[in-house]
């Protein structure tokens, strides 16, 4: 027997985390000189519409596992919160600390598939990087799903 459980994922998270990424990435690599323009907090709005579509596009992976979603089309433009509401089939003995576990994979998925669509049309290299990675970080959700879904559940490979 599965039970479902909300998941309220933050744009304001998501959107600090794919700007953390890209300024330490940028900081760290030595030769990039003048041919990458940084993610800056006014990008924002951008960000945050693309984390949509990005949300959209994992939970379609997911969707054995998803029993609702809410991903509104009236997303904030002033850089206030927004929360995409995901409710999940998990064990009914899953703990708060497996759907905090769940909830920060989703949203770190999210950032990396967002910076995958940055950089696809300025650096196919970075971009690529960033796809495995959000591949990689979609299969150890579903692995977290697994764990916390009981016997019945499906498991969900190759999401791109």
């Amino acid at each position: 027997m599965r039970k479902t459980f909300t998941i309220n994922l933050s744009t304001n998270a998501i959107t600090s985390e794919v700007l953390a990424v890209a300024a330490l990435n940028n900081i760290m690599d030595n030769n990039i000189g003048d041919k990458i323009s940084i993610l800056t907090p006014d990008q924002k709005p951008a960000l945050v519409r693309q984390t949509q579509a990005s949300l959209g596009n994992i939970l379609l992976h997911l969707l054995p596992h998803v029993a609702s979603c809410n991903l509104n089309d009236q997303l904030p433009t002033d850089g206030s919160e927004h929360l995409f509401n995901i409710e999940v089939y998990l064990n009914p003995d899953a703990t708060s600390n497996d759907i905090i576990t769940l909830r920060h994979s989703i949203e770190h998925t999210i950032a990396l598939d967002t910076l995958c669509v940055c950089y696809m049309e300025h650096d196919k290299a970075m971009s690529d990087r960033y796809q495995a990675l959000a591949m990689e970080a979609l299969n150890d959700i579903c692995r977290l799903i697994d764990n916390t879904s009981g016997s019945k559940s499906v498991r969900v490979m190759n999401w791109i």
